[in-house]
């Protein structure tokens, strides 16, 4: 009541009156208005409660900065800005009493995970570990790679973990990361098993944060003493923006692009088009480049995960049925792979390793390629 005096907003009974039996629209907005504000309020209160147990929680650290300088030292090109500030905001959070909770979010190509890394370089050079966590293997497998060219001449310890990594190889892991001897360590929703037990976790990164739930979060989290956490995303969505917006995450943005960038040319086709788009495509793939085909379901006969009526006929075009049709009548002189969920790990690997070296000019997927498979060569896209 005192809240809402101060705030000029009328007593509950006569809010309630108001909203189902104004006088005139003037009283029907101010209780809208007051309903509104009262909502708010608690939103944002039961937001800074869950705030609390960040707060406050260890003593303030000392950073070096000895590695990240080092990997700085190795890259071939210089932060931008963006990058540079962001860095400094990371770090700031790092040495603090309380545990960060901080979204990075940043256009595709913008130098998101490199900012990460170069983050993590903090940590580690403090003693503790890093997990770091993507939704696809594909991606968490890239991440790992990258990382391991950047980061193991410097002597930081890479690792990499998925559902895929089993028997003895996975058992070796768990207790080199058990005993300190691993100093990142990328993985997949495998990184939340049980099993998976750090030394002393200090910083979890989550790339595409929207692909993982609360909950995946928490458990990660408890697998450290109040350890720092950074989530990364080039799609915010609504609940992410209400978050960063009212308390219980903060924010930082890349907005400018690394120099050079050229801008995405986005052309809408007709279905009865679809020879004039594979003949454009024909022309990057004779200047050298390459290609990705994208479809929104693996095989014949299944429903987008989008499709508002999954049940209704629709001529849905499928990775397999078109990989088959490019591969034999589309492009047949040139070497084309598939890949999605249901291909083998090691078929997996052999067609991005062709895909990488620039041997397979055409790789057919569903969305798993959509959470930043980096091939600097791949000059289009056909969805």
């Amino acid at each position: 009541a005192g809240l809402r005096a101060a705030r000029g907003l009328p007593p509950a009974a006569s809010v309630l009156r108001a909203v189902h039996a104004p006088a005139d629209p003037a009283e029907a907005e101010a209780a809208r208005r007051a309903l509104a504000w009262e909502e708010l309020f608690w939103f944002e209160l039961s937001l800074m409660r869950r705030r609390l147990p960040r707060v406050a929680t260890r003593p303030a650290r000392r950073l070096e900065a000895r590695l990240r300088d080092a990997a700085l030292g190795r890259l071939p090109f210089r932060l931008t800005p963006d990058q540079e500030t962001v860095i400094a905001e990371i770090e700031a959070d790092l040495c603090a009493a309380w545990p960060m909770g901080r979204l990075l979010q940043g256009d595709v190509g913008s130098g998101k995970t490199l900012v990460a890394l170069l983050s993590a370089l903090l940590v580690v050079a403090a003693g503790a570990q890093v997990a770091f966590a993507a939704p696809t293997e594909l991606l968490a497998r890239q991440h790992a790679e990258n990382a391991a060219r950047l980061l193991e001449p410097i002597g930081v310890r890479v690792a990499f973990l998925s559902g895929a990594v089993t028997g003895e190889p996975r058992r070796l892991l768990r207790a080199a990361l058990a005993a300190g001897e691993i100093d990142v360590l990328f993985g997949t929703h495998a990184l939340f098993s049980g099993d998976v037990a750090f030394r002393r976790l200090g910083l979890v990164v989550v790339d595409e944060q929207h692909k993982f739930g609360v909950r995946q979060r928490l458990a990660m989290l408890a697998k450290g003493d109040a350890p720092d956490l950074l989530l990364m995303t080039a799609t915010p969505i609504p609940r992410t923006l209400a978050l960063t917006a009212f308390g219980d995450l903060d924010v930082s943005t890349i907005r400018t692009m690394p120099p050079g960038r050229l801008p995405v040319v986005t052309h809408l086709a007709r279905q009865a088009n679809a020879e004039k788009v594979y003949r454009r495509v024909r022309e990057e793939l004779d200047r050298g480049r390459q290609a990705y085909f994208v479809y929104p379901v693996i095989g014949a006969g299944e429903a987008a995960d989008d499709d508002p009526a999954p049940n209704a006929a629709r001529a849905v075009k499928d990775a397999e049925s078109a990989f088959r049709r490019l591969r034999g009548e589309v492009y047949p002189d040139l070497e084309v792979a598939l890949i999605h969920s249901r291909v083998g790990e090691e078929e997996k690997e052999r067609a991005m390793a062709g895909f990488v070296a620039g041997r397979v000019k055409e790789l057919e997927a569903p969305s798993v390629v959509e959470v930043g498979v980096d091939v600097a060569n791949a000059a289009c896209m056909v969805v």
